[in-house]
């Protein structure tokens, strides 16, 4: 479904709620094959990207022995694409925030969580850096500060991201 460079971070953007892989024909153009074979599964909330790829991968590897033998044997019946369910990702400006700052906190808790170690999205706390390398959880509930703004909890290293309907938990770096 997700095109072009970065998909992975397009999959937790999008707030995706299934992961997939289709094995299709090689062509000149990228990701426009006709389909071979495909398989989707839920998409575990707050799973690292790094796992998404290796399920991803694993899920891919299975569906070959099934597409080589149906090409070998000329059982193969490719399907076109479907172009209208194709979305071509934007590209990332470095520095530009990542997410809206009207998501709800399971969605910003997804979206961070997932992507963590790849990306992070640029955010202060009064007017420094906020370095997380953790996004341990979420809570919902009365919102004591405005979407978007991340304020210090007890201890070094610890804040608070505030979304619409609650906040989202961040670890790292005091």
């Amino acid at each position: 479904l997700h095109r072009r460079p970065h998909a992975w971070f397009w999959v937790y953007h999008a707030d995706d709620r299934q992961a997939g892989v289709t094995a299709h024909v090689c062509e000149p153009r990228v990701d426009r094959g006709a389909i071979l074979a495909q398989s989707a599964w839920p998409l575990r909330r707050g799973l690292p990207v790094e796992a998404l790829h290796r399920e991803v991968a694993e899920r891919g590897a299975a569906l070959l022995p099934d597409v080589l033998a149906a090409l070998g044997n000329g059982t193969a019946r490719p399907v076109p694409q479907d172009e209208s369910l194709a979305t071509k990702a934007p590209r990332l400006s470095p520095g530009a925030p990542m997410m809206d700052r009207g998501w709800p906190a399971e969605r910003a808790w997804h979206f961070l969580a997932g992507l963590v170690s790849q990306y992070r999205e640029p955010l202060t706390c009064r007017g420094r850096p906020v370095s997380y390398r953790r996004v341990p959880g979420f809570e919902t509930g009365p919102t004591l500060g405005a979407p978007g703004t991340v304020e210090a909890e007890a201890g070094p290293g610890r804040w608070r991201l505030w979304c619409v309907d609650g906040f989202v938990r961040l670890e790292g770096e005091a």
